[in-house]
């Protein structure tokens, strides 16, 4: 039984990656933070997605000083079903991610999931640990044959409507979103100088 609900999940799942790809919207993913951020690199859209898809690995923690970790798995590259071990950090939060590639339509869309995330969160006298469902997705838009637009979408997704609130009113987003901006303004960097 457990088995039909996680195959019907991540059918819910590709679903709403292929509309939102088509749509260029925001996923519809309930009790989810969405933080978006695109931009324009001056390469073309096939060596902007190789890049995701073959060297990110081992660029990551060269985005920013609060990438901690991003280890392949069981691939030597991004693909369906290739495992993720990665870390990362903004304020006071550290988040354990176990992604899976769920979808890759080449030159198009990439999607991973992490169920759950594990977050630490550190506060003066102690370390709170949560989780979360971390939902990533990579689209990738032809501008001209010399430039591409990259947009990263990240949901992440808690256990209520509550917690959601709480995060947001409390500013749990908010390093988030400063992150977010700092790894892509960064990785633009990256492949542009490839």
């Amino acid at each position: 039984m457990s088995k039909l609900i996680t195959l019907l999940m991540i059918l819910i799942i590709n679903l709403n990656a292929n509309n939102m790809k088509r749509n260029n919207q925001k996923p519809a993913i309930k009790n989810a933070a969405i933080l978006i951020r695109s931009v324009e690199i001056s390469k073309p859209v096939d060596t902007v997605f190789d890049y995701i898809i073959y060297d990110l690995k081992d660029n990551y923690k060269a985005m920013t000083e609060d990438h901690i970790k991003y280890e392949l798995l069981n691939s030597e590259y991004l693909k369906e079903g290739t495992e993720i071990d990665c870390r990362e950090k903004a304020g006071n939060q550290t988040v354990y991610h176990h992604y899976k590639v769920e979808k890759i339509i080449s030159n198009e869309h990439i999607f991973y999931l992490s169920s759950p995330s594990k977050v630490f969160i550190e506060l003066p006298r102690k370390t709170i640990e949560s989780h979360s469902n971390t939902y990533c997705y990579y689209n990738f838009k032809k501008i001209d044959n010399f430039t591409t637009s990259l947009q990263l979408t990240i949901a992440i997704q808690f256990d209520n409507g509550f917690q959601k609130f709480f995060s947001t009113l409390f500013g749990g987003i908010k390093p988030w979103k400063k992150h977010q901006k700092e790894e892509m303004e960064k990785l633009k960097e990256l492949i542009e100088n490839n």
